[in-house]
């Protein structure tokens, strides 16, 4: 049986986070562009991994002027890096930053592709813009199908023979001769697919996630084929052309000589909803997850978070590894802390009532006992008859908080409403009124 949490929206830090100490920031450094790994993280900025360890580059330590990255694309001629926000694009050539300013029609952006020539990409809302090195042109969302759940383009990709391609929910389009051809249901497809991220295979041809499986273009036609988890959003061809695939509910899988092999929590990543894919020329795959940045070497899985690296978030949203990549660093072990806090219902203590400590993105729908039942990592505690709760021994990191009311679950949403646990250390939510 489904149920719906009810919403709380602050507009203000009502549902504030006080500590015992300042949040910790890691210093700025350079980042070995050629053989690093930069971790894109949901709205905290961006770390690096290199041989020097773990830095960051955040809005109080960088010129990244937003916190929140769409993309995150390497430079084929230069190596330098693009990461691609709701203000323009802040280029990093290894040792600072400097902004490229995008033109107005450019807006809701979700994808970035650098091209050979220093020719730029970026898939937004409003359709695909490309950047010469001097000028802007834009092409429309309704260069790329006919449908209408297309809301612009979503990925883009560009091969090393300069060939694009780019994918909107519901179609896929190449450039060529200054049009672009589309391939939608009807006109190279045989059905209407909802479609997720776009990759080009060693060949420069496109294959592309779908809800179920993927689709790949032969050069004349498409053709699809299941895969053993479904609601899939990212996928990657690796250096040993294996295909991989990611799930926003059920892990990731890989194809491999006809055969698939599926990895989830019970086989050693940290958490089944997946966002981002990437490997190195060591062959190690990189895989980025609501709860922690997962590497597999050989047949063994490491899994970094805020409680055993210099992580900014455990929600790691893109992944580019360069070159090799990086050493994997030793894992650190910092001492767990915890979260006090009052429940009030008006004036009076709101007792015996359930609260939840979240790991992952809440919807509005949730189907188990409690909103966070078979997260990785969730507590849940009742508060005293003085409406007090205490979380212990609570691993650092960012947690949603859900409090049972007698109306139902309600979270928060708006400003700073992830609870901030540091090693060792005490987050006090102090009085939460449930009546507002």
């Amino acid at each position: 049986m489904r149920k719906v949490l009810h919403l709380s929206i602050l507009l203000c830090l009502c549902f504030s986070l006080w500590v015992a100490s300042p949040r910790s920031v890691y210093a700025q450094s350079s980042c070995d562009i050629q053989n690093g790994a930069l971790i894109g993280t949901l709205s905290l900025g961006l770390n690096c991994l290199d041989g020097n360890g773990w830095s960051a580059y955040e809005l109080q330590s960088s010129n990244i002027p937003v916190t929140s990255l769409n993309d995150v694309a390497v430079c084929p001629d230069t190596g330098a890096i693009m990461a691609l926000h709701i203000f323009g694009i802040s280029v990093f050539d290894g040792s600072g930053w400097s902004d490229l300013d995008v033109p107005t029609e450019i807006f809701a952006p979700n994808a970035l592709a650098c091209a050979p020539g220093g020719v730029v990409w970026i898939a937004h809302m409003g359709g695909l813009s490309q950047y010469d090195g001097a000028n802007w042109t834009t092409f429309p969302k309704e260069d790329f199908g006919t449908s209408p759940f297309i809301i612009g383009v979503d990925d883009v990709a560009v091969g090393v023979d300069g060939s694009v391609w780019a994918a909107t929910s519901n179609s896929v389009a190449r450039y060529g001769d200054g049009a672009w051809e589309v391939f939608e249901n009807g006109s190279g497809f045989d059905q209407d697919y909802s479609l997720g991220g776009l990759v080009l295979n060693s060949d420069g041809l496109p294959i592309v996630a779908h809800s179920n499986g993927v689709l790949t273009f032969d050069g004349s036609g498409w053709s699809s084929s299941e895969a053993p988890i479904t609601v899939l959003d990212d996928v990657l061809i690796d250096g040993s052309d294996r295909l991989w695939v990611g799930s926003l509910t059920d892990g990731v899988a890989v194809l491999e000589e006809g055969n698939w092999t599926v990895y989830n929590r019970e086989s050693g990543l940290s958490s089944n909803k997946i966002h981002a894919l990437a490997s190195d020329a060591q062959g190690r795959i990189w895989v980025g997850t609501e709860w922690g940045l997962n590497v597999l070497e050989g047949d063994q899985w490491t899994a970094f978070q805020m409680s055993n690296a210099g992580l900014l978030d455990n929600n790691i949203q893109q992944i580019n590894v360069l070159g090799g990549g990086p050493a994997l660093p030793a894992l650190e072990e910092k001492a767990p802390g915890s979260i006090i806090g009052l429940l009030e219902d008006g004036r009076d203590p709101a007792a015996n009532l359930r609260i939840e400590l979240c790991t992952e993105t809440l919807g509005g729908i949730f189907y188990g006992e409690t909103p966070c039942e078979g997260q990785p990592g969730s507590q849940l505690t009742t508060s005293n008859e003085a409406g007090e709760f205490t979380f212990e021994s609570v691993p650092p990191g960012r947690y949603e908080v859900t409090i049972e009311t007698p109306t139902g679950w309600i979270y928060f949403i708006g400003v700073d409403t992830k609870v901030l646990v540091e090693a060792g250390q005490t987050a006090d939510l102090e009085d939460i009124d449930i009546s507002e």
